[in-house]
């Protein structure tokens, strides 16, 4: 009895103990430039360009963009300037980028330190041949799923990395056009590196669902890749036709996309460790990274 009425009273005690309030001075750190770019050999150079914020600063997108940039992409000694454009917001070029080549990336502004990066976009693996069927879905029977079966040849002695997407752009009355569909891997051994995820650029409706892997378990191979997704319950007559995108990233592509997605499942969690998103910007942050693809076009009925 003695010990409890101990511990109550280093409970109370505790309870109503002096609280000091400390004010810390957070000392704000030098703002760099921050650059994201995606590339391609099938599009223009669209590059955006912002200014770093510190960690309390209010969230304004809009605000930390620095439109008085300079931006050039260099392809060994040619230069290529990037002229800003007010309707999208991002500094953009006519010129198109080549298969297999490496790209510098400059940034420069008044009162910030140029930032670079150099990357080389990767050779394009062709899709060989795509098969599919149509199947109830095992969990929900009385919905129907679509099993892709995805053939494509490997490069080998090296480690390779991918993207594959699928959309629907079947005209019917059940689909929207270029509807993005989120697949998943028929092979459990891909599920660690399995991430669904939007493309929206700035005011341009361009949206996909990715599915991210490397090579590491077929290196080399003559590899069929096998993936399911959701199809309507809709009759044998109505059109269907799919459209399949393998791209071919770097690294850096793959390492982003990764740790972006993480940061975003564990951003609401407390007890989650801290993830720093993958950066590959000399001086400052942000991605530039190039990708090629093989698209494939597939007419069910």
């Amino acid at each position: 009895m003695r010990s409890a009425s101990i511990i109550f009273v280093l409970f109370v005690f505790v309870s109503c103990g002096l609280q000091t309030q400390v004010e810390l001075d957070i000392p704000a750190e030098q703002q760099k430039l921050v650059a994201n770019c995606f590339f391609s050999a099938d599009s223009v150079w669209d590059v955006h360009v912002w200014k770093s914020k510190h960690a309390l600063d209010a969230k304004n997108v809009e605000a930390d963009r620095v439109p008085n940039a300079t931006v050039v992409v260099k392809d060994g000694a040619t230069a290529n300037p990037l002229s800003y454009d007010g309707q999208y917001l991002t500094f953009r070029s006519k010129e198109k980028a080549t298969t297999g080549k490496s790209y510098t990336l400059t940034v420069s502004a008044p009162g910030y330190e140029t930032i670079a990066s150099t990357v080389t976009i990767p050779e394009a693996v062709e899709i060989v041949e795509v098969k599919s069927e149509r199947t109830l879905f095992p969990e929900m029977p009385e919905y129907y799923q679509r099993i892709f079966e995805i053939r494509f040849k490997d490069p080998a002695h090296r480690l390779n990395y991918y993207a594959l997407s699928i959309q629907n752009v079947s005209n019917n009355s059940f689909n929207r056009e270029n509807t993005p569909m989120l697949t998943r891997p028929l092979n459990p051994t891909f599920a660690e590196d399995y991430y669904s995820e939007w493309f929206q650029h700035y005011k341009v409706s361009t949206a996909e669902y990715n599915l991210l892997f490397n090579d590491r378990l077929f290196d080399g191979s003559d590899y069929t890749f096998k993936v399911a997704c959701f199809e309507q319950n809709i009759d044998e007559a109505t059109p269907l036709e799919y459209i399949i995108i393998l791209k071919s990233i770097g690294e850096e592509y793959y390492q982003y996309r990764v740790t972006y997605n993480l940061q975003l499942e564990s951003k609401d969690d407390p007890f989650a460790q801290p993830v720093q998103i993958y950066n590959n910007i000399q001086n400052g942050y942000g991605i530039f990274a190039g990708y090629s693809q093989s698209v494939v076009k597939h007419k069910v009925r």
